[in-house]
């Protein structure tokens, strides 16, 4: 007999069957397969076929199968024919086979075997697995047993990531992002070896919005929310003009700020003014500390005994005194020319003189000051070595 178009196939001849055990006044039944409706099956009761449809002998949707009435277990028997689940005796005609045919679990990994060719843009060589995604959704790119999410790894030469923007568009970015939903949580990149995971990192600390950077698993640096560069130790610095570590080169210390010089002697005082006319400030960077003084009286009560200035911000080395210049003094009780000394392991300057015509220098005394108000001015600005 001939045909218009494609011949039907003649080999798919045998239909799945499902047989029923009968359950005592039960009209309900469950399908071995889903189903559209009752005309997808074909239900033979005692050899009879039966009329599908409402009010009829019965209907089907999913894999609900239900009877217009009970049978009877032991008298009656029944099954069903799946219509729509023909099963071929022989391979069917080229492209003949969609994907709506394909049950879910027909692809099984002896039909994707490594060199088969390309299954969804994934191409595996003949000689290695080149993607793997576990049972744990984790997927491995040169290994077979992915340890995190997406593993890379080669087994010779370097593992390389590319992110390349091929368009040509001066908006188009290669961004790599590291994101968390807790805003406490600290998204992370880790470097490390065999023997250590996280010998390095960088860590973004959402919670204070800083970032930390760390060296031989541990945090050494942390840049702030305001920009600012922190190390984690005191004794941690900056090698400035050298490209190795050289002690004589590191700044590991930088400091500024103010202090309140006052002076001393054997008895007696004097008043210092206020409003910002007795005042000091510092620079110290690394074990130099660099000062001035401005310093004026407004009172004296008797004062007797070398007159001593204390209250330098940070305690002095034990090297040779150092001087200090003297930018400014005047109104004092006696013609002189005031020299500053700074005193070694404390915090003082002591002050001495040379009179008009003298061939030495002795301490300023007490009783060199002058009496009454805005009197004995003294500007001074010097350094000095720390301990």
């Amino acid at each position: 007999m001939s045909y218009l178009g494609n011949a039907p196939a003649r080999s798919f001849i045998s239909f799945e069957r499902q047989v029923f055990t009968i359950v005592n006044s039960q009209t309900a039944y469950t399908l071995s397969h889903s189903v559209t409706n009752e005309n997808d099956i074909r239900l033979v009761v005692n050899n009879v076929v039966q009329e599908p449809g409402s009010g009829k002998a019965y209907t089907a949707t999913g894999t609900a199968l239900t009877l217009s009435a009970a049978l009877t277990n032991g008298t009656d028997e029944m099954y069903c024919v799946f219509l729509g689940r023909a099963t071929a005796t022989n391979a069917p005609g080229a492209g003949s086979v969609g994907t709506a045919q394909l049950a879910d679990d027909a692809v099984t990994a002896d039909k994707l075997a490594s060199g088969a060719g390309g299954v969804a843009g994934i191409v595996s060589s003949a000689n290695a697995t080149a993607m793997t995604i576990d049972s744990n959704e984790q997927v491995g790119i040169g290994t077979g047993s992915p340890s995190e999410k997406l593993h890379i790894e080669t087994s010779s030469g370097d593992a390389d990531v590319l992110l390349h923007a091929a368009e040509d568009n001066s908006g188009s970015d290669a961004r790599l992002f590291l994101k968390t939903t807790n805003t406490s949580a600290t998204p992370s990149l880790f470097f490390g070896d065999s023997a250590n995971d996280g010998m390095g990192y960088v860590k973004y600390l959402n919670n204070g919005n800083s970032m930390q950077f760390g060296t031989n698993a541990a945090h050494q640096w942390s840049l702030d929310s305001s920009g600012n560069f922190l190390p984690a130790a005191t004794d941690h610095g900056i090698y400035l003009g050298v490209t190795s570590a050289t002690a004589a080169n590191l700044l590991d210390d930088y400091e500024e700020g103010s202090f309140t010089p006052a002076y001393s002697f054997d008895s007696g005082s004097v008043t210092m003014q206020g409003g910002g006319n007795t005042r000091g400030h510092y620079v110290k960077v690394g074990n130099l500390v660099h000062f001035q003084i401005y310093m004026a009286t407004t009172g004296i009560s008797s004062p007797s005994g070398d007159a001593i200035i204390t209250g330098l911000p940070i305690t002095t080395g034990n090297q040779s005194s150092s001087s200090a210049a003297i930018g400014l003094a005047y109104r004092y009780n006696t013609n002189m020319t005031l020299k500053a000394r700074i005193s070694q392991g404390g915090t003082t300057i002591q002050l001495w003189k040379n009179t008009t015509g003298s061939s030495s220098s002795t301490a300023v005394q007490g009783s060199d000051f002058q009496s009454g108000n805005a009197y004995n001015n003294l500007h001074i600005a010097g350094c000095y070595s720390t301990a």
